[in-house]
């Protein structure tokens, strides 16, 4: 999350005219950039869940990461990667 979180900090920042230049200021491909800008997006919840360390069991770096398909909405998120939505 701290990583997610700097990344998007970097993009607001920075003067890269491309994500490529981006990447490369940050020292990461812009397919792992791309992926954590993503993750810069998740619900408040969700991001504190998994600070707390109560995330589902299921819910790895690695699941989050390769979430090619993340939804907008915090609802449908939290669906997606396993927590309970209140109706």
């Amino acid at each position: 999350m701290a990583e997610a979180r700097v990344a998007h900090e970097r993009l607001i920042a920075s003067s890269a005219a491309s994500l490529d230049e981006l990447a490369a200021e940050c020292g990461h491909s812009r397919k792992h950039l791309s992926r954590l800008l993503r993750l810069a997006t998740l619900a408040p919840g969700i991001v504190a869940a998994i600070l707390d360390g109560r995330q589902p069991a299921q819910l790895s770096r690695i699941a989050m990461l390769e979430a090619d398909d993340l939804p907008m909405g915090w609802n449908e998120q939290r669906e997606r990667f396993g927590f309970t939505v209140a109706g």
